[in-house]
């Protein structure tokens, strides 16, 4: 898979998303100037300071003309002092494109840009003069127009079916300028998406309910693309990750949200688009399972039995447009079109040389594309156990045309790669083919008459894979737009995820940009999380502007805010085993091994304290939590130490400080495990659902402080006060901090009202929640045995750790819904 160098449609400040565009190559001889400099400058810059790689690259963007003005980028009227013109005409030691590149500007180039710059770099006549935007100048959609445009829809349709309604907005795009061919755009790629994530056999163009721009806002009927009996279940998920949930208190919303039964019925359609195709919740949405064998059962796929029957169809190849490894994929017939299969490798050697062993490799992960009902294509990234994964590991598979962001990741970067299907194999196809061919009769490594019936001519594999493009071409046809080169959801979610105008923030928050203006200057709060917007051309992060959001809805007053959460995906693991004993409905005890069990204890859903006045990153406030189950102890070490005899797993290494082992050979299997990290532990939460058919996860972090807290929300998890008296709190906490520098047994110390034990000390426990709001980094509470600071012990504090983390003093406990 790779990403594209994207966007031939938005790739410079004037282009219009979506509208056709220029060949770069050839800028024919009776265009214009400007036109002429827009070819140029897409065809030689816009790798790298496109929509997508500028912003992670931290590089100038063609699409914010603004800031490539005022970083003299151009200066217009003078080229020799615009930047972009001096690195491409005038830097033969230090050109742009870099020679890397091999992609000069050429010296009739050059000149056509500095025409153009000397001539004041002008934009064309239509964007200037604001034709093609949705919105006549100085008009703009209020909320309230908003509520009413969705008011009358619902009064318009069977009150029986209002609860299965759900309303995508894009006024505030028509709002801050967006043109009727950006709206359509963002319908397009709105409804490719919302059909890529259907079960359902039929696809369903959604409906515009108005008529601005060609639509603004869109209807959906979630009976059309959720599973039956899933509508409510979907739609909270998302809502529960939605970071712009503001439900307003005025009567017209509260009568709409009474007619749908939810509690907010719409949400941004550009937000849905850039984050319905990424894990977790394009997972969720597409309820895709954990493994690859149950995905088959779904598909009713029998991968071993079409090998064994000679049906299955392989291609293999030294290296792909995404591993510099081994590749081989496959082909199955399925419930509903294709499913495709690669085995991708970290090596080339031994039993992952696939020329030596094409029918018995062992392979480290691979990717699957399979045909929805519907025949739009879905996929999913497995690791060696054929186990769901978010992103590919870096190690094995890259996105080579992404240098800024290689990372191969589920959803969102398959669909880049395979915008217009299944791409064919061209003359790769036959590499191992050809080596089976030129193997001698009679070889005795491997079946030669069998890999030969698997491993497809050429011609067969060039067949299939048009066969099925265009069966996905069709499926696309129906969603209302065409294949293309460049993926529209891909697309519109690198706009999505530009820094923000003020105007576009403004329109965001259902304000004016002159509004938004007067309250930044009046209100001393806003103003100083918004300081960049006090300019005009100033621009804010994506993420940025999504962590202050709930405090700018609350200090101007705009309505009700409700911050997102991070999403658990839910453990789909089929029929439970028997293993899983339900005591009193307090109590859940699971097998793991004979005479190895794990206890998880009730807490209940009510209000909890979170935080403390003199914590920055957990400030004191009041919060609700669902009734949850949290393991009695951190898992110990005989119970990690079943999971990996079961999964055929090597133990962790040994914990050593300062050259003290302090569990050779993890003989103390009632010490917490430690050395873990965040894959690691989501592992064992996987291996333990699959054990009990419960879903076994991490806790999330307001989880893990209610439940250290208790129900009058202690400071300590053993009360109130502060370990420097001979009472418990002391005794744990000095008998943590020793010169011994190790974990002790789980469960020394009296458990709190929960039943749980060990919430203070032994050992930091990782939780599901990111530490910062588009940092990648996990959080851990509890404080450990190296902690001399008794406030590392306060049930508020927080810690965080990189996932990829090991660490000798954090270990980690489960938790499950109710």
């Amino acid at each position: 898979m790779k990403l594209l160098s994207y966007l031939r449609l938005s790739l410079f400040p004037f282009v219009l998303l979506g509208a056709s565009v220029v060949n770069p190559a050839q800028p024919s001889q009776n265009q214009s100037t400007v036109q002429k400099a827009k070819a140029i400058l897409e065809k030689h810059c816009a790798k790298c300071h496109g929509a997508t790689n500028a912003p992670n690259l931290n590089l100038f963007d063609l699409n914010d003309r603004k800031g490539f003005i005022q970083k003299n980028q151009i200066k217009p009227g003078d080229s020799k002092n615009s930047r972009v013109y001096v690195r491409a005409a005038l830097s033969p030691d230090d050109p742009m494109p870099p020679n890397s590149e091999k992609n000069s500007v050429s010296k009739a180039e050059a000149n056509i840009l500095k025409v153009w710059i000397e001539e004041g770099a002008r934009e064309p006549a239509t964007e200037r003069s604001g034709a093609g935007r949705a919105l006549p100048e100085g008009k703009f959609i209020t909320e309230k127009q908003m509520l009413e445009t969705i008011a009358r829809d619902l009064e318009m349709t069977n009150p029986r079916e209002r609860k299965f309604y759900r309303y995508f907005t894009l006024t505030h795009l028509a709002n801050s300028g967006a043109t009727s061919t950006e709206l359509k755009s963002y319908r397009v790629g709105f409804s490719k998406l919302i059909n890529s994530l259907s079960w359902q056999r039929l696809i369903t163009i959604p409906s515009s309910i108005d008529s601005i721009g060609g639509g603004t806002i869109i209807r959906v009927d979630l009976r059309k693309y959720v599973r039956a009996g899933q509508e409510e279940t979907i739609w909270k998920r998302l809502l529960a990750a939605y970071p712009y949930f503001v439900r307003s208190e005025t009567d017209l919303a509260k009568t709409i949200y009474s007619q749908t039964y939810c509690d907010l019925p719409y949400v941004r359609a550009d937000w849905f688009v850039a984050n319905a195709a990424l894990p977790p919740l394009y997972h969720d949405l597409l309820d895709l399972p954990l493994k690859a064998s149950e995905l088959e059962d779904q598909l009713k796929v029998n991968v071993k039995g079409n090998i064994e029957n000679e049906t299955a169809r392989r291609s293999g190849f030294d290296e792909s447009g995404v591993s510099a490894n081994n590749r081989v994929v496959e082909r199955h017939e399925s419930a509903y079109g294709a499913y495709w299969r690669s085995y991708d490798f970290s090596a080339n050697s031994g039993k992952q040389n696939i020329k030596k062993n094409p029918l018995s490799f062992v392979e480290a992960g691979g990717e699957i594309i399979f045909n929805l009902p519907n025949g739009m294509q879905a996929y999913m990234l497995v690791n060696a156990r054929g186990g769901r994964i978010d992103t590919g590991p870096i190690d094995i598979v890259n996105n080579k045309e992404n240098p800024s962001d290689p990372v191969v990741r589920n959803g969102l970067t398959c669909m880049s790669c395979h915008a217009q299907g299944m791409k064919p194999f061209d003359d790769r196809s036959d590499e191992v083919r050809n080596v089976i061919l030129a193997t001698k009769i009679g070889n005795k490594d491997f079946d030669r008459d069998k890999a030969l019936a698997i491993y497809a001519p050429k011609a067969e594999m060039k067949r299939l894979t048009d066969s099925d493009a265009r069966a996905f071409a069709n499926a696309v046809r129906a969603t209302g737009t065409e294949v293309r080169t460049e993926e529209p959801v891909v697309a519109l979610a690198a706009k999505f995820k530009r820094s923000l105008t003020r105007e576009q923030a403004a329109a965001e928050i259902g304000l004016t940009e002159s509004e938004f203006k007067r309250r930044i200057a009046s209100n001393d709060k806003v103003g100083s999380l918004l300081i960049s917007f006090k300019t005009d051309s100033g621009r804010l992060k994506r993420d940025a502007w999504e962590e202050y959001l709930g405090d700018i809805v609350k200090e101007l007053d705009l309505g009700a805010y409700q911050k997102p959460i991070v999403l658990i995906p839910p453990i789909q693991t089929g029929k439970p085993t028997g293993n899983q004993i339900v005591r009193n409905n307090k109590t859940i005890t699971i097998t793991l091994e004979p005479g190895v069990t794990m206890d998880l204890a009730l807490s209940p859903s009510g209000n909890c304290k979170r935080g403390d006045s003199d914590q920055r990153d957990n400030p004191r406030r009041t919060v609700n939590v669902d009734a949850f189950f949290m393991q009695t102890t951190p898992v110990t070490v005989a119970q990690y130490r079943a999971y990996c005899k079961d999964r055929g797993l090597s133990m962790p290494l040994e914990p050593v400080y300062r050259g003290f082992n302090f569990n050779p050979g993890w003989t103390k299997t009632d010490h917490p495990i430690v050395n873990v990290n965040f894959d690691e532990v989501n592992e064992f939460c996987i291996w333990v659902s699959e054990k009990c058919g419960k879903n076994i996860r991490l806790p999330r972090e307001e989880e893990w402080e209610k439940a250290a807290r208790g129900t009058n929300g202690r400071k300590y998890a053993w009360g109130n006060d502060d370990p420097t008296a001979d009472n418990v709190g002391k005794l744990m906490w000095s008998s943590m901090w020793s010169a011994k520098n190790r974990t002790n047994s789980v469960a020394q110390f009296p458990a709190n009202e929960f039943g749980l034990f060990d919430m203070a000390g032994n050992v930091w426990q990782w939780c599901n929640s990111l530490y910062e709001s588009g940092k990648n980094h996990r959080v851990d509470r509890g404080g450990c045995w190296g902690d001399p600071i008794p406030r590392d012990f306060r049930a508020s504090c927080r810690g965080h750790l990189n996932p990829a983390s090991k660490s000798l003093d954090t270990g980690f406990r489960c938790a499950s819904g109710q």
